[in-house]
């Protein structure tokens, strides 16, 4: 299966710089969005480290995805499963000591969103409130919910999707990497399926995509 890549990121009108940070590894089949947050320059660092150590570590490790490629049993898929979680535990180990260690970047961290291509099948990972979306047939699927309050509201009821859109907490997440010593990535297994397209965005694309 042939797959292409492309990745952008944009400062926007409110900040002075960017704290997003994206990866393409066609090598590793890597694909990494990270929107950083934290004082100064404290967000653009967390997402940057992150990005850095999830690749590091998954790449060290790589024996394990052409292990699963060769023979996807359940038994290998959880091999590849504990290794995603276990690189992003180590970039949110990695994050969260920078942040003890400098009273400049304490409490920084960051939102990650990652898609790792195993052949026919691919990984999802994700912390915080950035998304992975499928477009097929023209339509745009939600793969990823937001650990986030106002997504936690929606589901318990206590949020329309109307207040929601304008509820002062929308910026309030409730997992990422590094603002504590560990966080649960949440994973899924999903197929590449011909002509699909993933999509890994920030929030802040959230309002201009239509979905299903």
């Amino acid at each position: 299966m042939r797959i292409t890549a492309s990745g952008q990121t944009d400062v926007g009108r409110q900040r002075d710089h960017n704290e997003d940070a994206c990866l393409i590894d066609p090598d590793l089949g890597l694909y990494i969005v990270c929107d950083g947050m934290g004082g100064h320059a404290a967000g653009e660092i967390a997402s940057q480290e992150t990005v850095r150590f999830v690749q590091a570590s998954i790449r060290r490790q790589r024996a394990i995805l052409g292990d699963y490629i060769n023979s996807p049993t359940f038994e290998q898929r959880t091999q590849v499963l504990r290794l995603v979680e276990g690189a992003v535990q180590e970039a949110c180990a990695h994050v969260y000591a920078m942040g003890q260690s400098n009273p400049l970047q304490k409490g920084m961290g960051t939102t990650i969103v990652m898609l790792l291509t195993l052949g026919e099948a691919a990984v999802i990972a994700h912390a915080g409130d950035s998304r992975v979306y499928l477009i097929r047939d023209h339509q745009a699927h939600q793969l990823t919910e937001d650990h986030s309050l106002v997504w936690h509201m929606l589901k318990t009821g206590r949020l329309t999707k109307e207040e929601a859109a304008y509820s002062p907490y929308a910026n309030v997440i409730t997992r990422s990497v590094g603002t504590k010593p560990t966080v649960r990535a949440e994973t899924l297994f999903v197929e590449c399926m011909a002509y699909a397209r993933f999509l890994l965005f920030s929030d802040g694309f959230v309002n201009y995509l239509k979905c299903a």
